[in-house]
């Protein structure tokens, strides 16, 4: 009688190689998207920390130029001094970053002008006030007006990048889920083979020792029937034709 094909062994071990090929593919497919989506999600901090250095590197260089405009003091220009290379790196670096976002590399142009203008405006300033000049409110507020316009514009961009990091986030918690998800069922998968194939393989065994046993046991009877029938007919071939023969000595 043939064994059913699912209650086979070689069943249980061809089901238990794909269920753990496909397990650990998934495992894999999501492991790699889970790092991918960290490095996107580190990408999105990166942009969002160099767009707030660039109004950070701003505000230092203003805030020099305004102690220096009030005191004459050229100590007060320290925070203005390497300012604008700061701010333009960051600026540098946010644009390459972003290269593959429209709309962000959209914002460049009026950035830069903002920037530039600043950072000229605040140059003009200090070299005024050097010279001895007076620095009307009129220049003052102009300065305002690029600081606030390039806020503004750094502003949108941070709110892009927010929107950017929420998705990515979301998918970064996504492909964690699945990577410990699959991870469980492929250890849960090998968990159970290897508890199925142990138990068959014991069964197995203890199925051949009883067997094993049986076999011996029968020998045993046959080499006792063979031992009596032997006797007798040895008994019987020296005349003893009497003999009775008990029927449990051939069972």
């Amino acid at each position: 009688m043939k064994t059913p094909f699912f209650n086979r062994p070689v069943t249980g071990f061809i089901l238990s190689i794909i269920f753990t090929i496909a397990t650990s593919a998934l495992s894999y497919f999501s492991v790699e998207k889970f790092y991918n989506s960290e490095k996107w999600v580190d990408h999105t901090n990166t942009v969002r920390g160099k767009l707030e250095s660039i109004i950070s590197s701003m505000k230092d260089a203003e805030t020099g130029q305004r102690g220096f405009l009030l005191t004459g003091n050229e100590k007060f220009l320290e925070p203005y001094k390497g300012a604008a290379q700061l701010t333009r790196a960051a600026f540098d670096t946010v644009k390459y970053l972003t290269k593959d976002n429209a709309a962000q590399q959209n914002e460049f142009k009026g950035l830069k002008e903002m920037i530039d203008s600043k950072y000229d405006l605040l140059e003009n300033t200090i070299n005024q006030k050097r010279l001895g000049g007076t620095i009307s409110q009129d220049v003052l507020l102009m300065g305002k007006s690029y600081m606030d316009r390039a806020r503004t514009i750094i502003t949108r961009m941070e709110s892009r990048e927010e929107i950017l990091l929420s998705t990515r986030l979301s998918t970064l918690n996504l492909y964690g889920t699945i990577s410990l998800t699959s991870i469980i069922i492929a250890f849960l998968v090998s968990l159970v083979s290897t508890i199925y194939f142990y138990r068959r393989t014991m069964s197995d065994f203890e199925d051949r020792i009883r067997l094993e046993e049986q076999v011996k046991q029968e020998t045993l009877a046959m080499e006792k029937k063979i031992t009596t029938l032997k006797n007798l007919s040895e008994r019987i071939g020296k005349g003893e034709y009497g003999i009775r023969v008990d029927p449990e000595e051939l069972k």
